[in-house]
């Protein structure tokens, strides 16, 4: 049996906070808010399967599509599994099991308040965690940004469990740790020293509606069109 066509994969309208049908009819008002989905209109897509993958100190929350050899797709900040839509469906109707997971942190994943519980020796395990349940067969791994750091660090950690790497938009893991002690690229990283205020940046990024992130979003890509309303 041919898995279903997927290229054109169908927005469904919000289920105004359900749990989509493949995980049964648990309200989401019966889960606690560390496993509640994140649900706004977007992200109901027809053909998608959602799930959970226990990952140590945390449960990881994924789609997956398609039948085959298992292509895991990594999302970079500040983005969840929803960067890849346009990409499931075609690596699903090529002949790929793909598995594309909100990583710790983000998304419907559970989120820990530590720092530590964001190392990257613990990133690389959910990463294999990811795919020791999905049989454990070496994994084609995709990383887009932090996703593409997560990509190498697994691919160096774990060569057995690996089919092969592709990154896109990230450094090399030499050339990333050497940047985070040059002082002109930590200048260009001042965001990331923001985001590690308290209560600041929620402030700052919902004040007025989020007006300042729609700015963003609407005037600095380099392509408009990439982004939806």
């Amino acid at each position: 049996m041919h898995a279903p066509r997927l290229s054109r994969l169908r927005r469904d309208p919000p289920t105004h906070g359900r749990r989509p049908a493949a995980e049964g009819t648990v309200h989401a008002g019966d889960l606690t808010s560390e496993t509640r989905i994140v649900y706004v209109a977007c992200v109901r897509i027809q053909g998608l399967a959602h799930g959970f993958v226990s990952a140590g100190d945390v449960r990881l929350h994924y789609v997956t599509a398609g039948e085959g050899p298992l292509v895991v797709l990594l999302h970079g900040f500040p983005e969840f599994w929803y960067a890849w839509r346009h990409q499931i469906g075609p690596l699903a109707d090529a002949g790929y099991k793909v598995v594309v997971p909100d990583l710790r942190g983000y998304g419907s994943s559970d989120k820990p308040t530590s720092v530590d519980a964001y190392a990257p020796d613990r990133l690389v395990a959910d990463v294999r965690a990811l795919v020791d349940a999905f049989g454990g067969r070496a994994a084609a791994v995709v990383g887009h940004d932090w996703g593409g750091v997560v990509a190498y660090l697994f691919a160096h950690a774990h060569p057995e469990r690996l089919d092969r790497v592709v990154v896109a938009n990230a450094p090399h893991p030499a050339h990333f740790f050497a940047g985070l002690t040059d002082p002109a690229q930590l200048r260009r990283s001042w965001y990331v020293f923001f985001f590690q205020l308290p209560k600041v940046p929620e402030w700052y990024s919902g004040a007025f509606d989020h007006a300042r992130l729609r700015r963003i979003l609407r005037t600095d890509p380099v392509r408009r069109e990439a982004f939806t309303e």
